[in-house]
């Protein structure tokens, strides 16, 4: 379906800026626009139809970014929006196996709470990414956000990323810190000060090139200090 019907390609969402200012092609600058429009953390695939009008987007947390029927669920909707025809109905969405997203929420009277996962399988439908909201809204003079982070002793090392909201955007959230590489039975800490209440997220990927299904477990305790 990818290569009769679509045309592909990728850029990185801190690119499109640049790349609309360096273009005289007023479509480019409008494909751009929309593209900045439709994208969130971490990775969104955007369909656009041939009048630069955006026929479907869905974000790599969504449950049917998650497993390859719901993909092509959402690839054959976007199509058929594009070429004017009726909207094939999919289903519900598919709850991806052994996916992992919490709200976690901090308030200055329980400022600090646990999380016990396992990183990302990775493999077949199983999700690549973890991604986990904190909510600090509740903290109003604002404070430090600190997350202390240990893996286990199995043989799966983890990548994470703490995420916010860029001041002055409407867009979704970016890393802010990252932990690059935390090995089997190794712990890092990502640390973020804040004016005011806040919503973070905590991302977790797989950094290293084991086989599919290879995991570790992953604690993180997720404190609030306030002002």
């Amino acid at each position: 379906m990818l290569r009769n019907d679509f045309v592909n390609s990728w850029v990185l969402g801190r690119d499109l800026e640049a790349i609309a200012a360096a273009q005289s092609d007023p479509d480019m600058a409008k494909l751009c626009e929309k593209l900045r429009e439709h994208y969130d953390y971490p990775v969104d695939s955007v369909v656009i139809a041939t009048d630069l009008s955006v026929a479907g987007h869905v974000n790599a947390h969504e449950g049917r970014a998650a497993t390859a029927a719901g993909y092509a669920g959402f690839l054959r909707a976007a199509r058929a929006k594009a070429r004017g025809e009726p909207i094939p109905d999919n289903g519900p969405p598919p709850t991806p196996k052994g996916s992992v997203n919490k709200l976690l929420v901090l308030t200055p009277t329980q400022p600090t709470t646990t999380l016990l996962q396992l990183l990302p399988f990775g493999g077949g439908d199983r999700p690549r990414i973890a991604f986990f909201g904190i909510d600090a809204t509740k903290f109003e003079a604002g404070g430090t956000l600190r997350i202390e982070i240990e893996v286990g002793s199995a043989l799966a090392s983890g990548k994470f990323e703490l995420c916010a909201v860029r001041p002055g955007t409407t867009g979704g959230m970016v890393p802010e810190k990252t932990l690059r590489k935390v090995g089997p039975g190794g712990s890092g800490v990502l640390e973020k000060t804040f004016e005011r209440g806040a919503m973070f997220g905590l991302a977790a990927l797989r950094a290293d090139q084991l086989g599919d299904g290879e995991s570790n477990a992953l604690r993180a305790v997720i404190t609030v200090v306030p002002k």
